[in-house]
């Protein structure tokens, strides 16, 4: 990355150390050692070239320097707002970068609830039960807090945690009975009711942003990339053993899969490799039809396990057949945020993602056919800066409202994102556009 003003060149190294070199007169300058955990990371210059921000592919902080870099320990690290819906929809969570505690307002009158405090860090992860009873939070460092959300607001610090790790993950599971986290090459499990520490799973991290469960929490999925090895692993959560791994040597980065409701079926893929069905009873494993022309970001199971949904990293969308592979619908609609989660609705007749609803187009021969398809699908387009009915632009969002952390409610149409030291929810039905802040 050159500066402004084309006198100096900034770049990350192998060691992960970034530095910057004087082009006039060939000096280097050790500007950071990025942590082990970082992949990669881009960098941009201020307009006057007297700031440079650094973000790590993988990390929820930018790192913000003075520059030329006299002192590194001038960095500043801006953590970004993040928000979150309860599964059923009545509450949503902020975490607040001002003072480091976490909002729960009512989805319904838009109040604020409660506000949380007390973590060592400003929390940057946040994730609700099943039973949208309990929230757990986590720092990028090793405090993690578990919040009971009923008449009495009741705190857990968990423990057990290494002081060194980085977390970077955070669900429960379906039963609430497991909390589940991970850094960048271990996976945690805790007892959601008394935060001891349970297991640790040595070199796999979840998923994605998310492990994945059996509805019971019985079993998980994890996954890893290491030493040029994808491994995909099955672990049983009472009893911290592993009961089933696929390992792959295929050069790349892509890995996902998902564990069937029921705990019966894995779907992974790897790389460019397609997508594989495997039947953890009988052991048989079965390919859906090589069609995929781009790599697998996400998978999905329906609530009864009979279909699993695909998105490619182009933000195609397909729902298959499990007993018989055959190809049942596609969306319309192109996913393009790659790092979003699908999940099925209850009835089975869209897709739901952070960013709004995808409707099924059910099959009927060669063709398809959106007769089973609700009628409103809202969404917003983080390419295009726009919220979409279909592939309608209805709504454009200034700059100033726009974030990365917009979450879908479960209502179609409605949306919720953070904005000053509130939320502002935003309201579309095929009529009018409705927008009530709330600070």
């Amino acid at each position: 990355m050159f500066s402004p003003d084309g006198k100096s060149l900034v770049c990350g190294e192998w060691d992960q150390t970034v530095h910057s070199w004087d082009l006039s007169t060939q000096a280097k300058s050790l500007v950071d050692t990025l942590p082990r955990s970082v992949n990669s990371a881009a960098f941009s210059f201020s307009p006057d070239g007297k700031s440079l921000a650094a973000i790590a592919s993988n990390s929820l902080t930018i790192q913000l320097y003075d520059f030329p870099i006299t002192d590194v320990s001038s960095m500043q690290e801006l953590r970004p707002d993040v928000i979150i819906v309860s599964p059923d929809g009545q509450l949503i969570a902020r975490t607040s970068t001002r003072d480091g505690t976490i909002q729960i307002y009512s989805s319904v009158t838009g109040a604020l609830e409660h506000t949380l405090s007390g973590q060592s860090h400003p929390p940057l992860i946040l994730a609700f039960s099943e039973d949208s009873e309990e929230l757990a939070s986590a720092s990028h460092k090793n405090d993690i807090r578990l919040w009971s959300l009923k008449a009495r607001i009741r705190e857990i610090t968990v423990s057990g945690i290494p002081s060194n790790s980085q977390i970077q993950t955070l669900a429960f599971s379906p039963n609430g009975k497991h909390l589940v986290s991970s850094d960048s090459c271990k996976t945690f499990v805790m007892n959601a009711k008394s935060g001891n520490l349970d297991h640790v799973f040595e070199q796999f991290r979840s998923l994605r942003d998310v492990p994945t469960f059996s509805s019971d929490g019985n079993r998980m999925v994890c996954a890893t990339i290491w030493t040029g090895t994808r491994c995909i692993g099955v672990w049983d959560t009472s009893t911290g053993k592993l009961v089933h791994e696929i390992s792959n040597t295929q050069p790349g980065h892509s890995i996902t899969a998902a564990m069937s409701p029921n705990g019966i079926h894995l779907a992974y893929s790897i790389e460019d490799a397609g997508v594989m069905i495997y039947n953890m009873e009988s052991k048989e494993e079965r390919n859906l039809p090589d069609v995929f022309e781009y790599s697998i970001t996400s998978l999905a199971f329906s609530k009864d396990g009979k279909s699993l949904a695909t998105c490619t990293n182009y933000g195609k969308i397909q729902v298959w057949d499990v007993a018989s592979t055959q190809l049942l619908g596609v969306s319309p609609i192109l996913l393009h945020a790659i790092d979003e989660r699908l999940s099925f609705s209850t009835d089975g007749t869209f897709l739901h993602s952070e960013s709004g609803q995808f409707p099924i187009y059910r099959m009927q021969g060669d063709s398809s056919s959106d007769v089973s398809a609700p009628v409103n699908h809202w969404r917003y387009s983080f390419l295009e800066d726009w919220m979409m009915e279909g592939e309608r632009k209805m709504l454009w969002i200034p700059p100033a409202f726009r974030s990365r952390h917009l979450e879908a409610m479960p209502q179609p149409g409605l949306f919720v994102l953070p904005y000053g030291n509130g939320v502002t929810f935003l309201g579309f039905t095929q009529d009018e556009v409705g927008t009530e802040l709330r600070e």
